[in-house]
């Protein structure tokens, strides 16, 4: 065996530790929140309970350079705390911010994977910022995004925000 084919074999078993090592990290952090978030049932006296002032909006028409802001309120409405977690958005063009007694999350969007948890106390609310920015995704005609997310609200764990607009 020559030193290239040991600089192969090398280079491959490397490979392979350092997928390993990540698909280890990736389910022990998807176990964690998972176990996190599955904290109550449907039947549960106690539980979370989401509401939101709203869950679509329409910024009418805009311009192909346009970026448009609208912020969603969401609040816990229930007996015990709302955990919020995993935002993604249906295009790169929108993106997330969640504001929790005043401290902001990092931003996220369409290909962002987070560790971050929000929680909600019972009786109080956040802010769900999405902006919408036609310049990263030019479109034309009418555009509708989503916001996804996770709750441990046992009667909506799987909420969902859309905007709607026209180019």
């Amino acid at each position: 065996m020559d030193s290239t084919d040991k600089w192969v074999i090398g280079t491959i078993v490397t490979i392979l530790l350092i997928v390993a090592f990540g698909v280890g990290v990736a389910y022990t952090l998807n176990t964690k929140k998972d176990e996190v978030l599955a904290e109550y049932s449907e039947t549960d006296s106690e539980k979370p309970s989401i509401v939101f002032d709203k869950t679509e909006y329409d910024f009418g028409n805009l311009t192909p350079t346009s970026v448009e802001t609208v912020t969603f309120i969401v609040s816990n409405l229930g007996a015990k705390p709302l955990k919020i977690t995993d935002f993604k958005t249906s295009c790169g063009c929108t993106s997330v911010v969640v504001t929790i007694d005043g401290t902001k999350s990092s931003i996220f969007s369409m290909h962002t994977n987070s560790n971050w948890i929000g929680e909600i106390v019972p009786g109080s609310d956040a802010e769900i910022e999405v902006t919408y920015d036609a310049t990263v995704h030019p479109a034309e005609g009418d555009v509708e995004r989503f916001v996804y997310f996770n709750t441990n609200d046992p009667e909506n764990p799987n909420p969902e925000l859309s905007i709607k607009l026209h180019i």
